[in-house]
């Protein structure tokens, strides 16, 4: 059975984490923990692994990005732990 479909069938069992904010450039990996990006990761990550949420979301980020970061994630991933990096 595919990993996604072991996630779906056990879901309410399991805590779901994925990260985001880093970004595979042609000369190597940079980090994007803008708005956009983080979006899109989120919903490359539910869409990926067949599930409406995420538990646990980790981002690579500046400190200082904090602020546009909770703005992002918020709305997909729900109430915030109190440092996300």
């Amino acid at each position: 059975m595919p990993l996604r479909d072991e996630l779906r069938s056990n879901r309410d069992e399991l805590v779901i984490g994925t990260k985001g904010g880093l970004r595979r450039t042609d000369t190597g990996v940079t980090r994007d923990a803008g708005p956009c990006a983080l979006r899109e990761g989120v919903d490359a990550s539910l869409t990926a692994l067949y599930v409406d949420h995420i538990d646990l979301y980790q981002v690579h980020c500046d400190p200082k990005e904090i602020d546009s970061i909770m703005a992002a994630v918020t709305p997909v991933v729900g109430p915030s732990p109190e440092s996300m990096c």
